[in-house]
């Protein structure tokens, strides 16, 4: 009797035992799931989405890098071009007084010139010393195009120069004296004196031979310009150009055939700019004169 009651306990014991391992061993069930609905973006997708929609409809971005890039393409255009003209002294005396004095010791600028483009660094760049170029009234008043280049502080900025704005009149040429002496002859009865037209008269024609005169002093000035020739000098061996000069209403204008490459061809508009600068004498009346410019011949 003994027996059968200890087995039955034993056999209960065993039984709660194994029920309370598989209790433990057995996997949770799965938590329930939401109800069916819109599903939201991701906060992060949302945010690396917004900062490239703002940059792509950002004007003032735009227009800093097309500014930017119109900086740098005019930087390097007259960078590339600075090399292909021929030294001017004469440039160069004129811009180094006024860049002279422009930054503090122990700054000193280094200008070279070719052609109408001059090259200026100071040595040491101080801050802001392309800002003291652009600003200088002096430099302002002889330069036509100022180019700094928009990614270096210590790179040199370049500079064309404008033609002078005055230059004295041409002088015309020594006439030869006679070769045999003349014989005297009686002085003319003395002219009256011009009058003034009436109004219902036209004015009086102006005497000849004073525009062909005056255009052969302009021919004689081209023909002895150091500037002019150092322009032609920088064309190709050989190279042989037409220039007109026209004296027509009191001014002088001239018309430049082709023949020239770009750069000596701008650097002899330069040049002639400032010979036909001057003003034309009143009185001269109309005239044409055709002047053949050659390449000065190399000298060994």
């Amino acid at each position: 009797m003994r027996r059968t009651v200890a087995l039955a306990l034993l056999i209960v014991a065993l039984t709660a035992g194994a029920a309370w391992l598989v209790a433990r061993l057995a996997p949770a069930p799965p938590p329930p799931r939401p109800a069916a609905g819109p599903v939201a973006p991701d906060a992060a997708d949302a945010a690396e989405a917004a900062p490239a929609t703002h940059r792509a409809v950002d004007p003032e971005e735009q227009a800093r890098l097309e500014s930017l890039r119109e900086a740098r393409e005019g930087y390097a255009a007259l960078r590339d071009a600075f090399p292909e003209g021929r030294p001017s002294p004469a440039a160069a005396a004129r811009l180094q007084p006024l860049v002279g004095s422009l930054w503090p010791p122990p700054a000193h600028p280094e200008v070279a010139c070719r052609g109408a483009i001059c090259r200026v660094l100071p040595i040491p760049a101080p801050a802001g010393w392309r800002e003291a170029l652009a600003a200088s009234e002096g430099v302002r008043a002889i330069v036509d195009r100022l180019a700094v280049d928009p990614d270096a502080a210590t790179t040199p900025a370049y500079l064309v120069l404008a033609p002078p704005r005055e230059m004295a009149a041409p002088e015309p040429p020594a006439r030869e004296p006679p070769r045999e002496p003349q014989p005297v002859k009686p002085a003319p009865a003395a002219a009256a004196p011009p009058r003034d037209p009436e109004p219902h008269e036209a004015a009086p024609p102006p005497p000849p031979g004073r525009a062909e005169e005056y255009l052969r002093g302009v021919e004689t000035s081209v023909r002895a310009s150091p500037e002019l020739a150092a322009c032609l000098a920088a064309a190709e061996p050989g190279t042989a150009v037409e220039l007109r000069l026209v004296l027509e209403e009191g001014a002088l204008t001239y018309r430049l055939g082709a023949g020239l490459a770009p750069q000596p061809a701008h650097c002899a508009s330069a040049a002639l700019d400032a010979l036909t600068a001057a003003p034309v004498p009143p009185g001269l009346g109309p005239g044409e004169r055709t002047v053949h410019l050659e390449r000065p011949a190399e000298h060994p």
